[in-house]
Formats: C-alpha cells, sequence, structure tokens
C-alpha cells in the first residue's frame, strides 16, 4: 500500500492534470483495474426459480453469514451535535439472525408474500435489515422519500395501501400529520391504515411523541420479540414477487409507483457486481439517501460479494470526509451536489484516502475540472452514471474499460464527463422523430430509449398507459442525448418537462398545480436554470390576477408552496410578468423563460463557487434553520457577493423555528438595498451589514504575510463564535481575507498610494449608515450597538493591534 499523501495546501488548476493522472495510476496499482469480478455472476439456467433459489437477495444474506459470519458487515454511524462521530458494528451472523427475527414478528403480524410495508427512514443500519427480511417474506418494500410533505405522504400511502410502515423517530410528526388527516371512517378505510408501526433507530434514544391509533413499536423490541418462522415462511415461497416499490413524480403532477421485481433487483445488483469490480474486501459508504435506488442497490451488491457496509445517516461535508478517512471506505456513489461539496471543502486535502478504489457520481453532468480535481483529491477511479429508477437505477455509466485507458489523458476526461455508454444488462438506443438512430456525430440528438432484464414493465394501476411510456418494448425515457464516435452517450435535454435539482427529480406541471391553487396566481410556469451546487434551480414566473402588484408576494407565494411541497421542489426564484411569452398557440414559450432568467454559459462558468453549511444541509434536502435549531446557535453569519446568494441563503431561513437573536450579514460589496428589502422579513432579529473592501475594491496586491482573520472582524461585531460562520461564497472569502489583509497592511505602513479608493468607499457606505440604521430602529429592532462603519472596525481593528 503506499504512504498517505501529503499535500501542503490548495493544488493550482494547471496541476489538476498532473495530479489526476497519478490518483489514476495509483488507484489502480494498489486496487487492481477494478473492473474484474472475484466472483461467478454466472446466472443459473433454470431461469426466475433458480435466481430465487440460488442468487435471491435472502440467500445472499444468508451466505454471507454462513461463509463470513464473523466478519463485520455493517458500521453503523452516529454524529452528535458537536460533530464526534460513534459507530455501532454488526457482524454478518448478527444482520442475519436480526433479519431472521425481523421477519418472524411481521410474519406474527399478517406480513407475507404480496403484503407491502413502507420505510420513512434517514440512513440507519435498520433499513438494511428491514430490506432482506422483506426478501424473506417475499412482501414489498416501499421506499419513501424523506422529504415527502405530509399530503405527499399520505397520497402515497392511499395509492399503496401498505401493511406496516417503518421509520424513524425524527419523521414521526410528519407521518402523524399525513395519517391524522384522515378524520373519519370512511376516510380511514380508503388510506388503509397500517397494521403497526415500527420505529427504526431506535438506539438513539428518539422519542416518539405523536399519536397513532395502530400498534407502534421499536425496532429493537421487534428484534426481542421475534422468532424463528422460517420455516414457515419458506411454505409461501413461489418464483418471482413484486420486491420493490419506488413512487416518482410524473408529468401529470402525481407520483406514480414503480414496480420492480426481485429478478430485475438481483440481476441489476450483479450487474453492477461486475461493472465496478465489488469484491469481499470492498467496504461501501451508504452516504447517499438509502431510500434512493442510486445507493440501496449496494444493500444488496455488498452483501452478496460479503463487503462491508458503512452507514452515515445525514449528508456534512466535513462529516462525510471525515468518515470516509476514519472507516476506510473503498467504494461509494454521490449525488452531483454531494460531490461538489465534497472537493470544494477547505478540509479535503492532505487526508489519507488510500482505501478508496472507487467513486461515482449520478445526477447533473459534471464539468471537466471537477472530475480532474476529483480524481485529484481522491486519488480513485471515477465515473459519471446516469439512470432511471424505471431501470433499477442505472441506464449508462462513464467508467473507462482498459481499452479506452489508452486514450490520451484530455480524451480520458471528456468520456468520464460523458453520461457514459450502456450499463451492461441494458440495451440503449438513440433515436430520431421518426424511428431512425442518429449518426454517432456528438451533434445529432434523439430520445433515449432502453430495454433489458432491469426495465420495469409499468406503473401501478397505470398499465393502460403503458404505450405512452414504451416504444413497442423500448421504455421512452424521454432525455435527449446525442452519442459520440465511441459509443459515449451525452445528455442534452429533456422530452418531459423536468428539472434535476439536487439529485431529486422536480417535475414542473407538480409545482405549478400547486402554485395555480394560490388565489393571487392567474398563470404560472415553472423552469429550471443552471447552478453550480444543485445542478438546476427551480424558478417561477407568474402572472398576478388583476395585475396585482407584486409588493410581499414572493414570501406569500413561497410560504404557500412549502405548507405543500417538499423543500426540494419549492421554487428559488420568482419573477412576476404582465404576461407570459407564448407561440401562437399559446404554449407557454419555457426556452424563453430560460434565456431572460437564466444565466448564460460564460456568465455560469465564471460564477463563484459556494459552499458552506447550508448547502451541506440542503444537499441532504434540510434547512439551514434545522441545522441552526439543531446546533444551538444565538447568531447567524452569512458571507456573500452578491445580492442573489444573499436572498437565497435567506430564503431557506424558517424564522418560526429560531431562537436567534442576531443576523450578520458580512459582503465584499454594499448590499445595503438587499438588507433594507430584508427587513420587513426579520422583524425581531438584529441586523448587522459588515462591508469588507475586497482585493478589487482596494486595487492593491495582496499580500498574506499580514493576514487578518475575517473571523475576527465578525465577532467583533456580532459576538459569536468561529464555528457558528457560515461561508456561502469561497471566491468572497478569499477576496475578503485578501482585501483585509491589504488594508490592513495599508493602515500599519500608513501607506496613502490608495487612499482616494478607500476613501470614495468609505463615503459611499457612511452615507447609508444612517439610512439602515434608521429603518431597522423603526422596526424596534434592540439592536446591542448602532450599525457602524466597516472601516472604524477596521481602523479599531489596526489600533488595536498596533497596541499589542
Amino acid at each position: 500500500m503506499a504512504s498517505m499523501r501529503k499535500w501542503t495546501g490548495k493544488v493550482a488548476p494547471e496541476e489538476l492534470a498532473d495530479d489526476f493522472a497519478g490518483g489514476v495510476d495509483k488507484s489502480r496499482e494498489e486496487h487492481g483495474e477494478g473492473l474484474e469480478s472475484t466472483t461467478d455472476l454466472a446466472v443459473p439456467d433454470g431461469g426466475v426459480a433458480d435466481v430465487l433459489e440460488d442468487c435471491g437477495v435472502w440467500h445472499w444474506l444468508s451466505e454471507a453469514a454462513r461463509v463470513r459470519g464473523g466478519k463485520i458487515g455493517s458500521v453503523d454511524v452516529k454524529v452528535s451535535e458537536s460533530g464526534e462521530q460513534t459507530a455501532r458494528l454488526f457482524t454478518y451472523q448478527e444482520m442475519y439472525q436480526r433479519a431472521r427475527d425481523a421477519a418472524g414478528f411481521m410474519f406474527s403480524r399478517g406480513v407475507a408474500r404480496h403484503s407491502r410495508i413502507a420505510i420513512f427512514s434517514t440512513n440507519c443500519h435498520d433499513i438494511i435489515e428491514v430490506h432482506f427480511a422483506a426478501a424473506a417474506l417475499q412482501a414489498t418494500v416501499i421506499n419513501l422519500n424523506v422529504n415527502l410533505k405530509p399530503g405527499e405522504l399520505r397520497f402515497i400511502l392511499e395509492d399503496s395501501r401498505v401493511d406496516a410502515i417503518f421509520a424513524h423517530p425524527i419523521l414521526a410528526p410528519t407521518l402523524e400529520d399525513a395519517l391524522s388527516e384522515v378524520d373519519d371512517a370512511a376516510g380511514a378505510s380508503q388510506l388503509g391504515m397500517p397494521k403497526f408501526l415500527v420505529w427504526l433507530d431506535s438506539r438513539v434514544g428518539g422519542i416518539v411523541e405523536a399519536e397513532f391509533s395502530c400498534e407502534g413499536i421499536t425496532y429493537e423490541s421487534c428484534i426481542d420479540s421475534g422468532t424463528d418462522r422460517m420455516s414457515e415462511i419458506r411454505h409461501h415461497w413461489k418464483e418471482d414477487f413484486e420486491y420493490q416499490w419506488y413512487y416518482t413524480s410524473g408529468t401529470t403532477g402525481k407520483p406514480k409507483g414503480v414496480i420492480l421485481r426481485h429478478d430485475q433487483i438481483c440481476l441489476h445488483a450483479l450487474s453492477t457486481i461486475e461493472e465496478m469490480g465489488l469484491q469481499t474486501t470492498d467496504v461501501w459508504g451508504h452516504i447517499s439517501p438509502m431510500f434512493h435506488l442510486v445507493d440501496a442497490f449496494a444493500i444488496y451488491a455488498i452483501t452478496h460479494v460479503g463487503g462491508s457496509h458503512v452507514v452515515f445517516p445525514r449528508f456534512t461535508a466535513l462529516g462525510v470526509l471525515d468518515m470516509l478517512e476514519r472507516e476506510r471506505v473503498s467504494c461509494t456513489n454521490l449525488a452531483s451536489t454531494m460531490l461538489t461539496m465534497l472537493i470544494h471543502h477547505p478540509t479535503c486535502w492532505g487526508r489519507d484516502y488510500t482505501s478508496l478504489r472507487i467513486m461515482s457520481c449520478g445526477g447533473s453532468p459534471q464539468s471537466n475540472s471537477n472530475v480532474k480535481k476529483t480524481i485529484s483529491i481522491f486519488g480513485c477511479e471515477f465515473f459519471v452514471s446516469y439512470g432511471m429508477t424505471e431501470c433499477c437505477g442505472k441506464i449508462s455509466m462513464s467508467l473507462l474499460p482498459k481499452d479506452r485507458r489508452k486514450l490520451s489523458l484530455e480524451n480520458q476526461v471528456q468520456l468520464i464527463c460523458t453520461s457514459g455508454r450502456p450499463f451492461i444488462s441494458i440495451e440503449l438506443k438513440v433515436l430520431q422523430e421518426d424511428g431512425s438512430e442518429v449518426i454517432w456525430d456528438d451533434r445529432s440528438l434523439g430520445e433515449i430509449v432502453v430495454k433489458g432484464p432491469t426495465v420495469f414493465d409499468g406503473y401501478f394501476r397505470l398499465q393502460d398507459s403503458k404505450s405512452k411510456h414504451f416504444h413497442g418494448e423500448w421504455f421512452r425515457t424521454g432525455d435527449v442525448a446525442h452519442v459520440s464516435s465511441l459509443g459515449y452517450i451525452t445528455i442534452a435535454d429533456r422530452i418531459k418537462d423536468m428539472i434535476l435539482c439536487g439529485g431529486e427529480n422536480v417535475y414542473c406541471v407538480e409545482v405549478e398545480n400547486v402554485l395555480h391553487a394560490h388565489p393571487s396566481v392567474k398563470q404560472a410556469a415553472v423552469f429550471g436554470t443552471k447552478d453550480d451546487i444543485m445542478g438546476e434551480l427551480v424558478n417561477a414566473a407568474i402572472v398576478l390576477k388583476d395585475e396585482e402588484t407584486t409588493g410581499n408576494r414572493t414570501s406569500e407565494i413561497r410560504s404557500y408552496c412549502r405548507e405543500r411541497m417538499s423543500a426540494y421542489k419549492v421554487p428559488t426564484k420568482y419573477y412576476f410578468l404582465l404576461q407570459m411569452p407564448t407561440t401562437s398557440s399559446g404554449k407557454i414559450m419555457k426556452n424563453r423563460l430560460r434565456d431572460m432568467f437564466g444565466p448564460t454559459m460564460e456568465q455560469h462558468s465564471h460564477k463563484p463557487v459556494m459552499r458552506s453549511s447550508i448547502w451541506e444541509v440542503c444537499g441532504y434536502r434540510q434547512t439551514l434553520s434545522s441545522h441552526l435549531v439543531e446546533s444551538g446557535e444565538s447568531c447567524a453569519v452569512v458571507i456573500a457577493s452578491e445580492s442573489d446568494c444573499l436572498r437565497r441563503v435567506l430564503d431557506a431561513l424558517d424564522l418560526s423555528q429560531l431562537s436567534m437573536a442576531r443576523i450578520v450579514i458580512c459582503t465584499d460589496r454594499d448590499m445595503s438595498d438587499t438588507v433594507l428589502s430584508m427587513v420587513d422579513r426579520f422583524p425581531h432579529f438584529q441586523l448587522y451589514l459588515v462591508v469588507v473592501p475586497s482585493l478589487d475594491a482596494l486595487n492593491v496586491t495582496s499580500d498574506r504575510s499580514l493576514p487578518v482573520d475575517l473571523e475576527v472582524l465578525i465577532m467583533h461585531v456580532a459576538e459569536v463564535n468561529a464555528n457558528s460562520i457560515f461561508v456561502f461564497d469561497q471566491n468572497s472569502f478569499e477576496s475578503m481575507l485578501d482585501g483585509l489583509a491589504s488594508l490592513n497592511q495599508e493602515f500599519s505602513q500608513q501607506l496613502t498610494t490608495n487612499g482616494e479608493h478607500i476613501e470614495e468607499m468609505r463615503s459611499s457606505l457612511q452615507g447609508r449608515v444612517a439610512e439602515i440604521a434608521g429603518k431597522l430602529l423603526e422596526q424596534n429592532l434592540r439592536l446591542r450597538r448602532p450599525l457602524v462603519s466597516p472601516f472604524h472596525l477596521l481602523l479599531c481593528l489596526t489600533i488595536q493591534q498596533s497596541a499589542t
């Protein structure tokens, strides 16, 4: 094993290519090529029955327990409020016995073949055992997105009529609201109340104070009370069964149930093992949500090869980086948003990632620079995958086979940045409107259609619409792509009206239906725009009734949406128009809206990279408010260089949850207009605007020999601990550090060369201080001190430093 890579600091962009090549070579030297499987993956000739008996999911766990019973099969990581990580370890023998007990408990409560159980939980080890227990029973698992609002959750429960729900205690309020909407006997009958609730992850001591009409029990009690009923359970086994359901939002605005059979799940897992070369020594990091197929397949694949699982509860960049290093993770799959936050985190360099063998990323396409930086940091194989729930997860992947590795470095990177070549169990075509295949010229566009043993058969209760979704035996993905001369596809557009935000699919019609229900909205159109962190952002163009003025309608409509939709579906920006751009037939031109309000490619490529605690949390669909409530902070500090960035951050705050008293806005330019516009939204908070001149504003050369930490300035104003400072713009943060250092250097050296620039900025700001302070005082804010000029603070700091 090579020694730990040591980094003395950030690697300049021009160095990334060399590190990329070195990283790939190092990974291949240490871990092998990564494509050859160590397991015989041949599917039995006997068909489905033999797959169930010899290669079925339950058999895989029992074999792991028989062959590797004493091996650590799962590491259940828990993170304290202070960020300290602890873990509980489970051997394969323990996992097998616990899954048997869970199956016995469910069987005693009437769960059997064709029964449906729902899992509504953040990542935890118990999920793995429940999946295997369901396989033993030949029951159907319905994996629920934890970001669902009560109304959305209720629709799915009503549609699927589950027999039991396995839920995490932190989601009890949402579940209670969803079930409590059934307020009469007829409604209860329609919903089909579950027979019982099981609270997962009960070892962490979660207390469920919600009230439910059905039986409730902790998972540990379920295990303790379970009896071995496998002989009875086996008696009910038959050939194949519906094993997994996933609800995906659709163009109709209502979630559709995707039905995946047991044999499809098995074959997808086996195919992934072969593609990624998964082996007994692998340690899989369950970082992405386990309710998504992007991660759930590893529950089966890693168990089949006898590797180990590491389950991480909630994504934060720092926490994941610590976990990758400490738990010696060798392979994982991340949403593109997560990856972006990891590689831009200041502590990502200089760690020991020698255990990492292969990493994949799903969701938004990756840029050339991001791919190079990823492999430079982690030093492992990397690929992008494209997939859909309807195909068990994977459709294509850009993992390079041996013959492609002979290409030049730049050509390899270009291939990795694509959506890849077809997955091993998928047949893929890109068809033009006339049904013919497109030319492989990297320009001609067509719709991706797929078929294969891992492609679903149809949607629940929507079998009559199969012709709409299938072109003969080929499933129509609705995604438009072009194909390179080497057969690698690149997604270019979508036929279906969908936005991919932070790895989650947002169907525009669903959001539009909510907006149209608002009493003041006459017309609404939802569209996506590019974003470096989230992939795409959800935007809404709105025409109000009777030409009402916009006023405070943004806040009102946003709150209206938040009450009715998952957080990731709520539009980030709202544009109020007098009329929509339409075609001659009256159809809204969304491409025109994207041109009007979206960034140009040039603007997008130069957009500052944002990273911070809010994006770490939002990447896992939590709000900044939740993070602050959990951390107990009394002050929020926002560092931003653009008004738009600032608004997006403040929009993520749910003030009803917060008890903090101060909000400090730190920027490298005068944003007083933006702050004034926020006053009405923050009537009970102390607001501080701290403007630190950037290097460009000072027009001086940076000299890091006399740096002044920006945190000192913020703490001077807000009296907060440095740990509660959230940076939302890395470029802005660094430029402010440079500017602050240069400014202090000028004061200390008594230079006057750039005095005009400083005086001009000072005069501009001083004229606004009184106005801002007056506005704040009008709102009866209990200011600890008047809003002061940042230059007075800088002078004060300089004097203090000179005195020391």
